[in-house]
């Protein structure tokens, strides 16, 4: 008798670590994948009330995924076809900043094409 009741302790025990383990596994796998912090292009302004031309350039950072980057610029204007550099497949994208007051001179990006998310590489003005 004490060998029932031990191998019924075991299957219950183990029961309960698969059903413990497949609810962990099904909340990860639905979990919706929080966004990235950026913050608000405005978070500081000028006197006019209009943004800061610099805070959009400080708040670019290599390694941004393309969509955290089109959150805070919008979609591009301008995407050129992807080119191997450095051992990397990369590509720049143009966004336009003619929505800030005064206009700034457009933002060329470049994004590394051969990972996941496209991050970004590097940003300048043109």
């Amino acid at each position: 008798m004490p060998s029932n009741r031990f191998q019924l302790f075991w299957i219950a025990g183990a029961a309960v670590v698969v059903l413990v383990l497949s609810c962990t596994v099904y909340r990860l796998t639905r979990m919706e994948k929080q966004p990235a912090n950026v913050p608000p292009v405005s978070l500081s302004t000028s006197r006019d009330g209009t943004p800061k031309a610099d805070d959009i350039l400080t708040k670019l950072v290599p390694g941004m995924l393309r969509v955290d980057v089109e959150s805070l610029l919008g979609p591009p204007s301008n995407v050129d076809s992807v080119q191997s550099a450095n051992g990397k497949m990369v590509y720049r994208a143009t966004f336009t900043r003619d929505r800030l007051r005064p206009p700034l001179p457009p933002l060329v990006l470049e994004f590394d094409a051969s990972q996941t998310g496209h991050p970004l590489i590097i940003a300048r003005t043109q």
